[in-house]
């Protein structure tokens, strides 16, 4: 057993015992919500007349039994009420209720247990020891949220222990509302939808500084707050606001799915949504991690929106101690924005909102066919599916809605007997129609940072020894089609166990698969590309220093 100083509010990782080292106080609120235990410490700090005493603590620090013995002792063992938000139930924290309603039985304390969502649960509030209506109406001041409802909280907890006049009765604050709008004159409107309780905890910053960064690119900004996009009043505000000044671009930064695009009020617009992350975790904890953000946000936030057809772009912020609150002991944590990321997206938007104007016959498609395992006989492998067949129809359609396409193949069995003439993964001995000079690739090359160069030479060698190149030129798999480029997905790993290295994430990728992605971006100038497999690692960071498709163009 080791116990822990808390010195962060952050959460990374397991359970541990952790010392919160809070004095007593009268009242004490336990929640797992950031933006609740910031809303509260804001109204503590707006009680102005000094006779509120209260503790605020993060129930996520308190999942080790021994910290929830130790904080019994030392805390809570002298309040005279204690609230607790509990987010799914007794089963969520057995131990903590068992023991807080002992301790309540034995000193006489008043315990409130309230559901940590905006709705009733009969079996929760039952294991408080308060009458029903006053624990009921503690729940509907969470529920109802804001920032005046949370003052009144504290006020009517302050009445409870018979030290102040009655609180104003919990006032409703909006499901779902206009947060900023900035003039119709941009060059594109972007709508931006996140969550009320970004705003109930003041933790609006990564929101400020997205609308800054499309608003500097010369785009309209319409960002609303939202309940959820599942929540009747938030979807009548989203289509109020937006139906007369449709967006061309949709960032959304809600978690989750809903699955059915009749109900999805984001759909009705029928314009890119691309889907951002306001991460659960500490940015030191992604840099650590080889996978990334936590698996919480990568089911809520990539997995799932994915049903929806959303298209995932980043984390633009991570969770970061703000200030010590002293008046309440507690460590305030709060969306720490990241400027870069902010700046990705931003670009993101603007480069989809360029293309949703752009005319189809001057759009450039590349259409990406995975190559494994790297074997002619395997590209386009698809589980369930005709790759190539589907191909030659996309072409079809892209040509119909008035795209630029020349020269389709009769069918898939030709596309494919055409591409192999071609330089493949699985024979480097061909000439391609489609090259990029070594000279060229330097070009863009050095634009990484000497680390990432360095990481690649050691485990590739030199651009110039690649496989794919041939008397001084990358032979690469592409064909084009008019605007439109279908191409094999270079190899990851160059058939160097493959088991190993296709999925390897910390994998640098070799100079043939940057040239492929190079000559789509610069030389094809690539508008949008489709993929019948798995991405590759495209977003490739060797030692966390850039990704590829941050190459910059050559001054």
């Amino acid at each position: 057993m080791h116990l822990l100083a808390t010195t962060t509010g952050v959460i990374d990782g397991a359970a541990e015992a952790v010392d919160l080292k809070q004095t007593p106080a009268d009242i004490v609120i336990l929640s797992a919500a950031d933006s609740e235990l910031s809303n509260l410490a804001r109204a503590v700090d707006h009680a102005g007349d000094g006779t509120l005493s209260v503790r605020l603590a993060n129930l996520m620090l308190l999942q080790h039994n021994y910290a929830v013995d130790l904080y019994l002792e030392q805390t809570l063992a002298q309040a005279k009420l204690i609230i607790v938000r509990l987010l799914g139930g007794e089963s969520f924290w057995p131990y903590g209720i068992a023991s807080l309603r002992a301790l309540a039985e034995e000193r006489g304390i008043k315990l409130a247990i309230l559901p940590g969502g905006s709705e009733p649960d009969a079996a929760t509030t039952a294991l408080s020891n308060l009458n029903p209506a006053d624990t009921e109406r503690l729940r509907q001041y969470f529920a109802h949220g804001g920032p005046e409802n949370a003052t009144s909280l504290l006020r009517f907890g302050n009445h409870l222990l018979e030290n102040g006049e009655a609180a104003s009765p919990p006032q409703s604050f909006p499901a779902a509302g206009e947060f900023r709008k900035s003039p119709a004159v941009g060059t594109a409107q972007i709508g931006i939808v996140f969550y009320r309780s970004v705003i109930e905890g003041g933790q609006t910053a990564p929101i400020d500084r997205l609308c800054d960064a499309l608003e500097v690119l010369g785009l309209s900004v319409s960002a609303l707050f939202i309940a959820s996009l599942k929540d009747r009043a938030s979807q009548a505000a989203i289509i109020d606001n937006w139906g007369a000044q449709r967006p061309d671009v949709i960032i959304n930064a809600t978690a989750f799915a809903i699955g059915d695009e009749a109900l999805d009020p984001l759909a009705g617009f029928d314009c890119p949504v691309l889907q951002v992350t306001l991460a659960g975790t500490s940015e030191e904890a992604w840099m650590e991690s080889s996978r990334g953000i936590g698996t919480k946000d990568l089911a809520m936030s990539v997995v799932l929106p994915e049903l929806d057809g959303r298209i995932y772009s980043r984390a633009i912020s991570f969770k970061a101690d703000s200030l010590w609150h002293e008046k309440t002991q507690c460590r305030i944590v709060t969306y720490r924005p990241v400027p870069n990321r902010i700046a990705f997206v931003a670009d993101l938007a603007l480069n989809w909102a360029k293309l949703r104007k752009t005319p189809n016959a001057e759009k450039r498609i590349a259409i990406i066919l995975a190559n494994y395992p790297n074997k002619d006989g395997r590209i386009g492998n698809g589980v369930g599916y005709d790759t190539p067949a589907s191909t030659i129809n996309i072409l079809k359609a892209l040509k119909i809605q008035g795209h630029a396409v020349s020269n389709i193949p009769e069918n898939g069995n030709a596309l494919i007997e055409t591409l192999q003439k071609n330089h493949t993964n699985a024979v480097s001995d061909k000439h391609s129609d489609t090259r990029l000079s070594v000279p060229i690739y330097l070009q863009y090359y050095i634009a990484l940072p000497e680390i990432s160069r360095k990481q690649l030479e050691q485990r590739w060698g030199a651009p110039a020894t690649d496989p794919f190149v041939r008397e001084g030129e990358f032979h690469l798999p592409v064909l084009t089609f008019g605007n439109v480029a279908v191409a094999i997905q270079p190899a990851r790993g160059y058939n160097i166990d493959p088991k190993a290295t296709y999925h390897d994430p910390a994998l640098v990728p070799p100079h043939g698969y940057i040239a492929a992605y190079l000559w789509l971006r610069h030389i094809f100038k690539v508008n949008a590309i489709i993929h019948n497999g798995k991405h590759g690692n495209l977003e490739w960071l060797p030692g966390k220093s850039v990704g590829l498709s941050e190459l910059c163009y050559p001054d």
